[in-house]
């Protein structure tokens, strides 16, 4: 994961992604209403996937890949279905 963190693209996505989620929070607490939390939602969701996206394409996760190609699969296979 070290590798991971240096990468300052994929740390702001995830500094964003932690600022959708706490807003949500908050609207929830603050009984907001539902469409606007739900699109807040699907904000988080989206900015997830590109995250998801950046660390597919990085060489650690690709050697991943070399090395357990099943494991690998099935993990990409599941990201994909939920997204």
């Amino acid at each position: 994961m070290g590798e991971y963190m240096k990468d300052k693209k994929l740390t702001s996505r995830i500094r964003k992604v932690k600022g959708q989620v706490e807003a949500i929070e908050k609207m929830v607490e603050k009984k907001r209403g539902c469409l606007e939390i739900l699109q807040q939602i699907k904000a988080a969701r989206s900015a997830l996937a590109k995250v998801a996206t950046v660390l597919l394409s990085k060489e650690s996760c690709c050697y991943e890949k070399e090395r357990k190609p099943e494991q690998f699969e099935k993990i990409v296979e599941e990201l994909v279905k939920n997204l």
